[in-house]
């Protein structure tokens, strides 16, 4: 069976469609643990509408406040051999269920299957929306969620299935970092679960005004360059490497702040001429060529403009340096 956790938080003008395109699967073995997080609007009335007339709907309160608690308490409920995750503003396209469960069934032990997702709106779609969702999927194409995985969150939040088995090893639901969904993405490369590729579209994201991504605090901030630097201490620096870091502006600098409290020292390079030779929290800038005098360098990349990017891969190839991260 699968366990389908849902968080939510007044979302009544969606809800109807969202657990409609629950029912609508084309595989029916599942049971929905929705968790009431203390919605203010109808939500809860058409949770128990649906749960009086379906015994595999249950419903509870979040015993606290957030996405975080609600999804430990629906884990806690969770009654399946598998787990994925809904969205209660979003759809579920007929096949989503069973395309991720026949993907993770073939090889159950320590992975998780990774689909692909679209956006839609009532409204005009932004452009950004369009193209994460197209970055997104060309990674599932190509399985390049790990290679990616300091620039965005790679495993999107609700086109995934693993085992409660695997899930409960990686401690997918402890914690209390946000954005949740990449810090399990995190959890996932630390552990090396396996990622199994599903190549097609089983989910449709909502975007709209009350997006919590648009609206909750926790999210606001989308750089999430704490989450991203506490990880790649975990996951990838080797102290017997000097670390670099390529980029001195807004993001470069604090990056720079959360290294100098793991580090006493590492590199600063910039492009930019007007940065280069400047003192910043006791880092000098260099320019790249310094790059040539660097034994055994391991690179963070903080420059987001896309062509200076393919730029400055090039520059790193062509000196043979292979170990670099791109986090923007």
């Amino acid at each position: 069976m699968i366990s389908i956790l849902m968080p939510v938080k007044n979302a009544a003008p969606f809800l109807v469609a969202c657990i409609d395109s629950i029912l609508q699967q084309s595989f029916q073995n599942w049971e929905l643990i929705a968790i009431d997080d203390h919605s203010a609007d109808s939500s809860k009335e058409i949770l128990d509408s649906y749960a009086d007339s379906d015994d595999r709907i249950h419903i509870y309160h979040n015993p606290s406040y957030g996405i975080i608690p609600a999804l430990k308490h629906a884990f806690k409920h969770a009654q399946g051999t598998f787990i994925t995750r809904m969205d209660a503003d979003d759809r579920m396209l007929p096949h989503k269920l069973e395309a991720l469960h026949h993907a993770i069934s073939s090889e159950p032990t320590s992975s998780i299957a990774v689909a692909q997702v679209q956006y839609f709106s009532e409204q005009t779609l932004g452009k950004g929306y369009i193209k994460y969702a197209q970055w997104l999927n060309n990674l599932t194409t190509d399985n390049q969620h790990y290679q990616q995985l300091y620039k965005e969150c790679t495993i999107p939040s609700i086109a995934w299935m693993s085992t409660k088995k695997t899930l409960k090893e990686i401690g997918a639901f402890e914690g209390e970092a946000y954005p949740e969904d990449y810090e399990m993405a995190f959890k996932c490369c630390f552990h090396k679960i396996k990622i199994i590729p599903v190549k097609k579209i089983v989910h449709e994201w909502r975007d709209h005004p009350m997006r919590s991504s648009r609206n909750d605090p926790n999210y606001l901030d989308n750089r999430f360059i704490a989450l991203k630097v506490k990880w790649f201490f975990k996951i990838h620096f080797q102290e017997e490497k000097n670390l670099i870091l390529w980029g001195a502006g807004k993001k470069g600098k604090a990056i720079a702040a959360l290294i100098q409290k793991q580090l006493d020292d590492f590199h600063w390079i910039s492009n930019n001429v007007k940065k280069q030779g400047h003192i910043i929290a006791s880092i000098t800038i260099k320019d790249e060529n310094a790059l040539k005098q660097i034994d055994r360098p391991q690179v963070i990349v903080a420059v987001a403009n896309e062509a200076e990017q393919h730029q400055i891969k090039e520059q790193l190839e062509k000196l043979g340096i292979v170990d670099y991260y791109f986090f923007c």
